[in-house]
């Protein structure tokens, strides 16, 4: 047992950090720059990967021509990770990025109108890996310049996603733990009438202000998950929740001057993240901050 339950947890911290793993010879993290493009890009060809694998053994019944769909979404990522080997010429990789969002999110599409539950799970995956993805294109290969708005929307959507979905697995695995599910419903709430206020365009006190009851509500949870004894999964799925939270947080502070206004990222006051910790059977409770 003590051996299935690290096998479980190296899994889990194997999903919290995506693997850069390579799937052909040459894909390399060359410089830190590009780094979490690589990560990210590798992750949803895994998520692409499983996919595969489950529509080759047919886990179920699909719709027409999803099989044709996943490979030709998958040769379109192969080939992005091909250019992002070639070099950093920022117009080529946003012009093929493009091109291969656009086919992700015709795959997403396709598996969310799937009366089937399971390819609707996948679907979140394969979103959450493609907006990580270019969550790390926008922060480490452009300027920023009139982009950082439109970046702040397409976070607190995906924040808002996550929320939601943490709530609903609270819910089936958790239910002895009230006080955590409740926590997860308040900053679940939180999140929700923040995306609604980015979205709206408001203005950068406004933004901080919600954004401040969002950051205290997600520490109330933090803290009453470490206290839980919990499923490791509830864990993993926080993690996700905990880096776009963490996404946030800095794109408020880089475009917005708070907190830290004047001073570059070396000179900002440390910010107190709260980490999610797991157990490990014979060593302890151990932190994974993201």
């Amino acid at each position: 047992m003590i051996y299935f339950r690290a096998a479980v947890l190296v899994t889990a911290i194997a999903i919290v950090s995506p693997a850069v793993a390579q799937r052909g010879p040459g894909i390399s993290a060359r410089s830190s720059s590009n780094s979490s493009v690589i990560r990210w890009v590798q992750q949803l060809a895994n998520d692409l990967d499983h996919l595969q694998e489950d529509l080759v053994y047919e886990r179920g019944s699909y719709p027409a021509g999803l099989r044709e769909q996943v490979d030709e979404v998958s040769q379109a990522v192969a080939h992005f990770q091909h250019v992002l080997e070639q070099g950093n010429d920022q117009r080529h990789l946003a012009r093929d990025f493009k091109e291969m969002d656009e086919e992700v999110h015709g795959l997403v599409r396709t598996l969310n109108e799937s009366e089937d539950r399971w390819l609707r799970r996948q679907a979140t995956r394969l979103n959450y890996s493609d907006d990580q993805l270019h969550y790390a294109l926008r922060n480490n290969f452009q300027d920023g310049s009139g982009s950082s708005h439109e970046l702040l929307i397409r976070q607190s959507h995906l924040l808002d996603r996550e929320a939601a979905e943490l709530q609903q697995l609270a819910e089936r695995v958790n239910r002895r733990d009230r006080r955590l599910r409740e926590a997860i419903r308040a900053f679940a709430d939180e999140v929700e009438h923040f995306h609604q206020v980015v979205e709206e365009g408001a203005d950068n006190d406004h933004l901080h202000d919600d954004f401040r009851d969002v950051d205290e509500a997600w520490h109330h949870v933090v803290e009453r998950l470490n206290r839980s004894s919990s499923v490791l999964y509830l864990r993993t799925a926080a993690q996700n929740v905990n880096r776009v939270h963490n996404q946030i947080h800095e794109l408020l502070a880089a475009d917005h001057g708070q907190p830290g206004e004047g001073l570059d990222s070396a000179s900002r006051p440390p910010r107190d993240r709260r980490a999610i910790e797991f157990d490990i059977p014979g060593v302890g409770r151990v932190q994974i901050p993201q």
